[in-house]
């Protein structure tokens, strides 16, 4: 279900203004050039693609994150943002 792939305040983030750009991580099944492909058709910016865990850093509409959100294989949307280490 796409509610439980995307936390509510993204989620109302985007609703409150879906043509808005943001800068999220896709977590999806498997990196793969067809999926990759998918996310620019959509109109994505594909930031970067990482493989250690399957996902992809992205900027798109608000608008365009919902959409991708119901395709099965992303499996979680998050907010990218600054990693610090300590």
């Amino acid at each position: 279900m796409t509610s439980d792939k995307i936390p509510a305040e993204l989620r109302q983030a985007i609703q409150a203004d879906p043509n808005r750009e943001f800068k999220v991580i896709l977590h999806v099944t498997k990196t793969d050039p067809a999926i990759e492909r998918r996310l620019k058709e959509a109109g994505c910016h594909v930031r970067h693609r990482l493989t250690l865990m399957p996902c992809y850093a992205v900027t798109a509409p608000g608008r365009t994150i919902l959409e991708l959100a119901q395709e099965p294989w992303v499996t979680k949307v998050e907010l990218d943002q600054p990693v610090h280490t300590l």
